[in-house]
């Protein structure tokens, strides 16, 4: 079963505004997570099958993400480091910081579109994220390589400024403070 986060309404911050347990805080448009129709592949202008491959499928935003794919009616596939078992996805199993590994799944999937959710975000003052950029890179170049017509790439709230008390895209500065962010 997917992990649910609880959010609740903090008394002092803006109505849209709601605080994460976990840390910073997220707008209430996260949840719940529906798929806008102009996203929905009945209405894209590419030949099918819409095909999207997510990576970070398992985590907290990919897993209702590829379900939300899914109910849209994509063709779901998820490049995992072990295997698992998701519903109605097709789980690959590959490091995405193994090149040789990216190169052979993107080939073999052929996605038209790309979810890249996933990031190690074990350390966020530790220059192996250099190592993660350099992951995403080559995994577009070969997303591109297949023929990929759309690509999504999400970051955190860590690019935010987190002194600024909450994170609201509209308001809260990206001034980061971690290596991450920046």
């Amino acid at each position: 079963p997917a992990e649910r986060l609880s959010l609740r309404r903090t008394s002092t911050q803006p109505e849209e505004v709601l605080r994460c347990p976990l840390g910073p805080y997220l707008p209430s448009a996260v949840q719940p997570f529906v798929l806008p129709s102009p996203l929905r592949p009945s209405s894209m202008p590419f030949s099918d099958p819409q095909r999207v491959l997510v990576t970070g499928a398992t985590g907290f935003i990919g897993r209702p993400t590829a379900e939300a794919l899914r109910a849209a009616g994509f063709e779901v596939h998820a490049l995992a480091r072990t295997a698992v078992s998701m519903e109605d996805v097709q789980v690959h199993v590959g490091d995405l910081l193994d090149p040789e590994t990216v190169a052979e799944a993107v080939a073999d999937i052929q996605p038209s579109h790309l979810m890249h959710l996933a990031w190690d975000l074990s350390n966020f003052d530790a220059p192996h994220h250099l190592t993660w950029v350099r992951a995403s890179l080559h995994l577009l170049e070969q997303f591109r390589r297949a023929g990929g017509k759309r690509a999504v790439i999400a970051g955190t709230c860590f690019e935010y400024d987190a002194s600024y008390g909450y994170c609201t895209e509209a308001l809260t500065p990206t001034n980061p403070k971690t290596f991450y962010g920046r």
